[in-house]
């Protein structure tokens, strides 16, 4: 089931012919997945995380296309759309870590608990694996229920990672100052 990634790039970035049917064909003569992983903020409005939300979203878009795109190839495109799960590679005292915010992220899960990286490992098995043969163009939402219900509020960490004063002045509507740089001060 397992097939290199040589040529993942070009499916991905590949030009003028769609979503890069001859580098799929490379990828998957006899057909395959791809899996992409987006995020809970690719599926709703997640204030203060404007950016991100965008560009998950674009993703999830992606994916129907390609799933649309690749499908005569026999290739399935879908999507995780993963909750919170500390990791390693999260950065320390964001949303995790802060007990404040941990605790408003988890009021908006019926399933009440941050997830594992386990849980995101068997939502992958299961859409490289058999069991998802007829599944293509799907995001699947492995995030407790999140969906269910709204985004968490995320006040305390913009205002850790912006600065209070820069909160303030976006929740009055105003443009935060600009440092010399162009950044926000």
């Amino acid at each position: 089931m397992s097939r290199p990634l040589a040529g993942f790039g070009a499916l991905i970035t590949g030009g003028g012919g769609g979503f890069g049917r001859s580098a799929a064909a490379r990828l998957a003569r006899d057909g395959g997945s791809v899996i992409c992983l987006s995020s809970t903020a690719g599926g709703g409005s997640f204030p203060f995380m404007g950016s991100y939300s965008i560009a998950k979203a674009a993703l999830e878009a992606l994916v129907r296309v390609a799933a649309d795109e690749l499908g005569a190839l026999d290739v399935r495109v879908n999507a995780i759309r993963p909750g919170l799960v500390p990791t390693d590679a999260a950065k320390p005292g964001l949303i995790a870590a802060d007990e404040t915010q941990r605790a408003r992220v988890l009021r908006e899960k019926p399933l009440a608990r941050v997830g594992t990286a386990d849980d995101i490992a068997e939502a992958v098995r299961y859409l490289a694996g058999p069991e998802s043969s007829w599944v293509t163009g799907a995001v699947l939402p492995v995030e407790g229920g999140n969906h269910l219900r709204r985004a968490a509020d995320l006040e305390i960490l913009a205002r850790k990672v912006c600065g209070d004063d820069t909160v303030d002045r976006a929740l009055r509507g105003r443009l935060p100052e600009r440092s010399g740089r162009g950044t926000p001060k």
